[in-house]
């Protein structure tokens, strides 16, 4: 391993570290065995690349290769299984692409090694400018408007206590003064940025660690997470991983943020690759079928060697997705929750002509002379009403 430089400054209660990708060795992603890429996207200085060694057993492997791409609207997710080093680094990095325009402003990347090593790569910028050309496994994608333009603020981001943890989220807390009043004064755990999805992280880990174990199973898991819904109030959809153990995906009980899931059988021929994203552009371009939504409160776990298990982590309050992915952030060739996106916008198309001749006289109607879809997005909606 080539030596790596660094520097770690702090300022009031927040602590800012710079390392230089020396410090992680070339061929590293190409042997992990899980795999976390956070991205929240801008064009900004090289990555940092920051390794962490939790004292976890060498045979945690999952499944080969167990990966997680998390790829979510505003802290963008996807996840994924491989057996395939160089066929899984592709595959991730061109699903990268296919969600870009999820989220422009920062990106990051952690893996998990044989052993339970941990490596983080963050920083400002596109994925073409952040990431080198190798392996990257949980995906995070953040847009400018949710968050400040530091390195610190970029997913995924890493808990080691307990167990070693790193978690990508798409979505917001709207109790987040109280989440830290809890961390600070009764979990004591210290929240290094202004990101509520380090809020999230860190009461996720609360949970898991009053199970007191040394090694904690799905029952655990999903009893911590119980008790960290009942806590966090807020829209979301996450992937993340425990080290040594495999991949996690849960949504909030509203549906708020979306999660998909595909599968498709593994390149060697032996068992099944699976993948979670906020979109099934992703998947389907990637070669996956068999498409799954995470329900509404609903959770999957990915163990080493095993097919996803699904628990109901919390009751489905109800049905209440984000308008804007239909409207704005989805891709139009993307379905959410068994609804396309492009026939939702000529939908709208359809509802908004039916309120302009309801509105305006024939005589207006025929006064029209140009229709101009503001934003882009609004491309589909257009030509509908205007033929209409």
């Amino acid at each position: 391993m080539a030596p790596g430089k660094g520097i770690s400054l702090s300022e009031g209660d927040k602590f800012f570290s710079n390392f230089s990708l020396s410090s992680l060795p070339q061929n590293a992603p190409e042997h992990h065995a899980s795999f976390i890429i956070s991205i929240a996207l801008k064009s900004h200085p090289p990555a940092q690349q920051v390794p962490h060694e939790p004292s976890y057993p060498a045979d945690h492997t999952l499944c080969d290769y167990l990966h997680t791409k998390l790829i979510p609207t505003t802290a963008i997710p996807t996840s994924e299984a491989s057996t395939s080093d160089t066929s899984v680094a592709t595959d991730l990095h061109d699903a990268l692409y296919f969600l870009q325009h999820r989220g422009q402003d920062s990106c990051g990347v952690a893996t998990c090694a044989s052993g339970g090593r941990i490596y983080q790569c963050k920083g400002n910028g596109l994925a073409s400018k952040v990431f080198p050309d190798d392996g990257s496994r949980i995906a995070d994608l953040l847009p400018g408007y949710m968050g400040t333009s530091a390195n610190a603020e970029a997913q995924p981001f890493y808990v080691n206590s307990p167990y070693g943890i790193c978690l990508a989220h798409n979505g917001n807390l709207i109790n987040a003064t109280e989440l830290k009043r809890f961390l600070d004064l009764e979990a004591h755990r210290h929240i290094n940025t202004s990101s509520d999805s380090e809020l999230m992280l860190n009461i996720f880990a609360n949970e898991l660690n009053e199970t007191g174990k040394a090694r904690v199973n799905d029952t655990d898991i999903v009893d911590a997470l119980g008790r960290m819904y009942g806590r966090c109030v807020g829209g979301w959809a996450c992937t993340a991983m425990l080290a040594g153990y495999g991949l996690i995906g849960f949504r909030d009980s509203y549906g708020i943020r979306p999660l998909i899931m595909g599968s498709r059988p593994s390149e060697c021929g032996e068992g099944m690759d699976y993948m979670m994203a906020s979109e099934s552009v992703a998947l389907k371009q990637l070669g996956f079928v068999d498409f799954r939504d995470i329900l509404p409160g609903e959770g999957v776990i990915i163990r080493k060697g095993a097919a996803p298990v699904f628990y109901q982590i919390q009751d489905r309050k109800r049905y209440a997705p984000d308008i804007f992915e239909f409207c704005y952030f989805a891709r139009p060739d993307s379905v959410i929750d068994g609804i396309s996106v492009n026939q939702s916008r000529e939908n709208m198309g359809y509802r908004l002509a039916s309120k302009i001749v309801k509105t305006l006289t024939p005589e207006e109607v025929k006064g029209i002379d140009v229709v101009i879809p503001i934003p882009e997005t609004s491309n589909t909606s257009a030509p509908v009403s205007t033929a209409e």
